[in-house]
């Protein structure tokens, strides 16, 4: 060794023999250990203890080699990501490697996971329990997997529409993905329609059960409507005695100051008169409508004539209704203030108020009369029409007076 050291061909010969020494005595070391393990095997396996303790043996060893090759891994990367943080191209080579470790990995155990679903596909298909538990297994994957990409979907279409509400062109585009999508959805929802009637056509038993899913979700749809009908209703109901509890508090609160019953009586009236409004605008729209349309043919004219003539019979019967009851009203309130001076003087004053204004009134309608009948001879006839019945009506106010 020390003759050997002196030269690089000494050293070489030195270093290749004691290799092959070293080789020899592994070689002998790792045949030795095998004979020795084949032996303990055969011993082992004739008692269950034996084997146990084999067995625990053999699954130590295993757990120890993984567990230090993971971690000679694990040193051995974080030496290389150091080496290779140093430079670009070592940098490169790493994130290379790892990439293709990693797509290895990932294809192998897509691999295995598909060699694993064939083999529990075989297995399943021999029994009941094995098939449905496979097929509860695939719905739920199913279900998670549409529901993460509903998901997906939905953040990135609201992703897209905050997107696309900055400029036009991307609303735009919006707008033309979502119809494009809506006739996606329709054609798909036509297709597999079409498709499950063929199916239902092609045996009695797919058309029952075509019929009695259709009855079914009729039914479900027909009890959702009876629902959604009794829920309004008793909403309805709800707010009506809501509605009429709060009318009677306010009432309540109303009797009992001065302030809350002008506020009822200014409510009540301002709604009764806009009722009242609105109630006579839409009678002149519909008068206005009706008008038109009456004056684009005869029959609807002569309607139109009915109904007007009808209108002015029931006005007039409702005018003479109105100055009986006025008449009735007035003899009672005569009676009732004949028996005080004040109440007989009130009478007098507005007894007085009212043939003052008649007077201005026909006076102003007859300075009117005059001013129109110089223009025509028929006017002239009417003016003198008039004059005679405001003298009949005068005549017959004054004998009501009289006889009053």
């Amino acid at each position: 060794q020390r003759w050997a050291l002196k030269s690089q061909a000494c050293a070489f010969v030195c270093w290749r023999s004691t290799t092959s020494e070293l080789l020899l005595i592994d070689d002998a070391r790792r045949r030795a250990t095998r004979l020795l393990a084949q032996s303990l095997q055969r011993l082992m396996r004739q008692s269950e203890g034996g084997a146990f303790v084999w067995w625990r043996r053999v699954t130590a060893e295993a757990r120890a080699s993984e567990e230090a090759r993971a971690h000679a891994a694990n040193l051995f990367g974080l030496a290389l990501q150091r080496c290779m943080r140093q430079s670009v191209q070592g940098s490169y080579l790493w994130w290379s490697t790892t990439t293709r470790d990693a797509r290895r990995l990932e294809e192998r155990r897509a691999l295995a996971m598909k060699l694993f679903s064939e083999a529990l596909q075989r297995c399943m298909r021999r029994s009941e329990g094995g098939a449905f538990i496979w097929w509860h297994r695939v719905a739920s994957e199913a279900r998670a997997s549409e529901e993460a990409r509903a998901h997906a979907a939905n953040l990135f279409v609201q992703a897209l529409t905050r997107l696309a509400h900055k400029h036009t062109g991307g609303c735009f585009m919006l707008w033309r993905r979502t119809l494009r999508l809506q006739d996606q959805y329709r054609s798909a929802a036509r297709l597999f329609g079409q498709a499950l009637w063929r199916l239902a056509r092609k045996s009695a038993s797919a058309a029952f059960l075509w019929w009695r899913r259709s009855t079914a979700i009729a039914r479900d749809a027909e009890a959702q409507r009876l629902r959604l009908i009794e829920a309004e209703q008793a909403a309805t109901t709800a707010k009506q005695r809501a509605a009429i509890a709060l009318e009677r508090v306010t009432r309540r609160w109303a009797r009992t100051c001065v302030d809350g019953s002008f506020e009822w009586w200014h409510r009540c009236a301002a709604y009764a008169r806009a009722s009242e409004a609105a109630k006579y605008r839409a009678t002149l729209q519909l008068q206005r409508s009706f008008s038109r349309w009456a004056q684009k043919s005869a029959a609807g004219a002569f309607l139109w004539w009915r109904r007007v003539v009808a209108s002015q019979k029931a006005l007039e019967s409702e005018r003479l209704a109105k100055e009986r009851a006025l008449a009735a009203l007035e003899r009672v309130a005569v009676r009732y203030l004949r028996r005080s001076v004040s109440g007989s003087f009130e009478v007098w004053d507005r007894a007085l108020a009212i043939e003052r204004q008649r007077q201005r009134g026909v006076h102003l309608f007859d300075v009117v009369l005059r001013r129109w009948a110089r223009q025509s001879v028929a006017a002239a006839f009417v003016r003198l029409q008039r004059e005679a019945d405001i003298q009949r009506q005068l005549l017959a106010a004054e004998m009501r007076h009289a006889a009053a």
